[in-house]
């Protein structure tokens, strides 16, 4: 007799697993961002972004991509231009008829410190200083030597950094434009101005900042 062959196909259904290689990521502000999840599942899930309990569509400030096999989706959200407002928990989200799962992806804004120049006395030079009220942005120049009188002023053999204007962006980060002028005098401190503290550092910790930021 002829001999008969059959083939049977088994398919495995799962609700969907979700990787998440970082949850915990830290960006320096105006910087792009990318941040990913994998996806697997059976029957084909339906995945999307989360941010504060609103889907992330695509715009100007978002734009996400998937890239999907049979079982496996690989989800990406790019965040142009991070600022103080993304500091937040971002969500992939994944869902089939079996079930939903979700991972959470931690951004954490970096603070980039200012960079350090030397300025020769006779000169002078205008700088904008950017930081905001928590974490403290603390801003120094190197000086010879430091007396406190009885009234708890500070004379400076250097000059001292002067603070002339003080305005809030649209982030919510204040701008401060910091001159310093030639000549010695006197300044009062330490100053808070917009949640700034305004200090002179010691001479050895000056000298380390002008050898990390030339």
């Amino acid at each position: 007799p002829p001999s008969v062959s059959k083939r049977i196909t088994l398919d495995v259904e799962f609700p969907p697993q979700i990787h998440v290689p970082n949850q915990l990521v830290g960006v320096p502000t105006g910087d792009n961002v990318t941040i990913e999840c994998f996806v697997e599942a059976f029957p084909k899930a339906i995945s999307y972004w989360v941010r504060k309990d609103m889907m992330i569509l695509n715009s100007d400030k978002y734009r996400s991509e998937t890239f999907e096999t049979v079982y496996r989706i690989h989800m990406k959200l790019i965040i142009f231009n991070f600022s103080r407002d993304d500091n937040t928990t971002y969500k992939c989200v994944a869902k089939n008829s079996l079930g939903e799962t979700e991972g959470d992806i931690k951004l954490n804004e970096i603070y980039m410190p200012p960079k350090v120049k030397e300025i020769r006395s006779g000169n002078s030079k205008s700088e904008d200083i950017y930081g905001v009220p928590d974490p403290r942005a603390e801003v120094s120049y190197p000086r010879k030597e430091v007396g406190r009188s009885a009234q708890g002023k500070e004379d400076f053999d250097d000059p001292p950094l002067v603070p002339k204007t003080a305005h809030p962006t649209n982030n919510g980060v204040s701008v401060a434009d910091m001159t310093v002028g030639a000549g010695g005098s006197s300044a009062s401190g330490p100053d808070l101005l917009n949640g700034f503290l305004l200090q002179p550092l010691p001479l050895f910790m000056s000298c380390l900042l002008l050898l990390l930021y030339p």
